[in-house]
């Protein structure tokens, strides 16, 4: 199976700069195009949690499992409605989370690449962080 790359927010052709550098087969102007016209085994799908109710219960629906970045919804109505289309088709709809825009993630990268600027810690070659994870409905309303 070659590599594909769907476009769900945002341009095709910066789905065809992205493809181009690394080598994706083919680029699609839609989730539902991409449904329509590719064999996958599995969808990764980043996106604003807010287009989740426009974009995951076709993929569900279509039996295909997808990953998407939490929360799952914007409202517990989208949600559910989701997990029933999932328990339905019987497709995994799973969450990952990622903290590439915590500020703490994003100061110690910054003092990393000063660490790597300056070259006081040597060459280096594996960093590894390991974060607890704090009060997480802070600021939830």
């Amino acid at each position: 199976m070659r590599s594909r790359i769907a476009v769900v927010m945002g341009t095709v052709t910066f789905a065809g700069h992205v493809a181009g550098r690394y080598g994706v087969a083919d680029v699609y102007g839609s989730h539902l195009e991409l449904l329509e016209h590719a064999s996958v085994d599995a969808i990764v799908a980043p996106q604003p949690f807010r287009n989740h109710a426009n974009v995951i219960p076709d993929i569900l629906r279509a039996g295909i499992p997808v990953l998407t970045e939490k929360p799952l919804s914007l409202t517990v109505r989208e949600g559910g409605k989701m997990v029933r289309i999932g328990e339905k088709s019987g497709t995994l709809h799973m969450i990952g989370y990622h903290k590439r825009s915590d500020p703490a993630v994003e100061y110690a990268k910054l003092v990393i690449e000063e660490w790597k600027a300056s070259g006081s810690f040597g060459e280096m070659q594996y960093i590894r962080i390991t974060m607890p994870p704090g009060d997480w409905v802070s600021g939830a309303d």
